[in-house]
């Protein structure tokens, strides 16, 4: 296997593992941190307030826009 085929198979099994809920195998959607662990997480399982997710959501925009 060369560095190409490693990469592409290590990319496909991270999107497999990042792609299923921690807790209930459904569509992640977000990451959460449990501790020293990052964990995929569905919207069911996404415990932050909306309030919250949606000032992430407009900093990341803000932060963005400064590397324009």
């Amino acid at each position: 296997m060369n560095n190409k085929e490693y990469l592409d198979f290590l990319r496909k099994k991270n999107k497999d593992i990042l792609s299923k809920c921690y807790y209930c195998s459904g569509f992640a959607i977000t990451i959460i941190a449990d501790g020293y662990a990052i964990k995929p997480v569905c919207k069911e399982h996404d415990t932050r307030s909306f309030d919250i997710m949606e000032e992430d959501i407009n900093t990341i925009f803000e932060k963005h826009r400064d590397f324009e």
